[in-house]
């Protein structure tokens, strides 16, 4: 299973659901005019559009740009009255940087990630 794949199956089982579009297009790698957002869901408990941006290891806080110009995007094409849109930044380590620029911004979370695993010999 990829590290995408666990995200969608695992971390986020229950809380949210990958949107579906009318023509039947997912949430994974959901294509927009703007560019890829990794995974795109909703939040069922508050009807909010979720833009998930998954990065491997340190990220930039570059994606702080990246994920508000996503969001932006779903306010303007997708979303109803009052209907909200919040960001989520998956990765694996802690970065000063993105963690100043996120504290200006209420509706954009951080969660960090850790993967290991064991190799053994066959019995």
């Amino acid at each position: 299973m990829t590290v995408h794949g666990f995200f969608v199956y695992g971390v986020l089982k229950g809380k949210l659901k990958i949107y579906e579009a009318a023509e039947g297009i997912d949430g994974q790698q959901y294509s927009t005019e703007i560019g890829l957002i990794d995974i795109f869901a909703m939040e069922q408990a508050s009807n909010s559009f979720v833009v998930i941006e998954l990065k491997k290891g340190r990220p930039s806080d570059q994606v702080v740009g990246q994920i508000l110009r996503y969001m932006g995007w779903v306010k303007q094409n997708l979303c109803t009255d009052g209907q909200a849109v919040k960001g989520l930044v998956i990765c694996r380590d802690p970065v000063p940087k993105l963690s100043y620029a996120l504290t200006m911004v209420n509706n954009i979370d951080v969660h960090y990630y850790s993967v290991s695993f064991t190799l053994r010999n066959m019995p």
